[in-house]
């Protein structure tokens, strides 16, 4: 468990399924993702971020408010293993519930999930990727010091799609060590 001043970055409870289902099925949340994510996906997805977290001993943290106690998302590592020119690699990445946009909340939680990595040594290099038309996470990667380092095609994006152009951002832990 990690903590900010505002968040609590914490492992899964049984009771985050029903929030974050309705999240994954909303179409803001899910607009820069292929597709929206049923109830048995979303369980699929947990299921996939709990084993990540049992192999590797991180993964996606579950987001919640300090103040309210409120699950409202994800931020965290977990590996990305598609294929591309710089996989494998260690991805951030994060979702939150439209109702905590534009608080600060996602760059408070990447930014202690970066330090988390790199203090915990479980990576030289930690990347980050989105849809080349989110504006809001490219925003997010810039304001935690990631650099923008080119496009690819997602390979598990349709051919066609508007979504299927990635923007890929990296930090290095030295870069990481001068902005603290």
């Amino acid at each position: 468990m990690l903590e900010t001043s505002r968040l609590v970055l914490r492992k899964w409870k049984p009771e985050d399924l029903e929030p974050f289902s309705r999240m994954n099925s909303h179409p803001s949340v899910m607009r820069f993702f292929p597709k929206l994510l049923n109830k048995s996906e979303t369980e699929k997805l947990i299921l996939r971020i709990n084993e990540h977290w049992e192999k590797f001993g991180f993964g996606l943290f579950a987001l919640e408010e300090r103040s309210s106690g409120k699950f409202f998302g994800f931020t965290g590592l977990m590996y990305a293993n598609f294929n591309s020119f710089f996989t494998p690699a260690l991805e951030i990445g994060w979702r939150l519930d439209q109702n905590f946009w534009a608080k600060g909340y996602a760059k408070e939680a990447a930014i202690a999930a970066l330090k988390f990595g790199f203090e915990n040594s479980l990576s030289r290099e930690i990347v980050s990727f989105t849809s080349r038309i989110n504006h809001a996470s490219r925003g997010v990667m810039n304001s935690i010091g990631l650099h923008y380092s080119g496009e690819f095609e997602h390979p598990r994006v349709k051919l066609g799609s508007s979504l299927r152009t990635h923007v890929l951002y990296r930090i290095n832990s030295e870069d990481w060590k001068k902005r603290i």
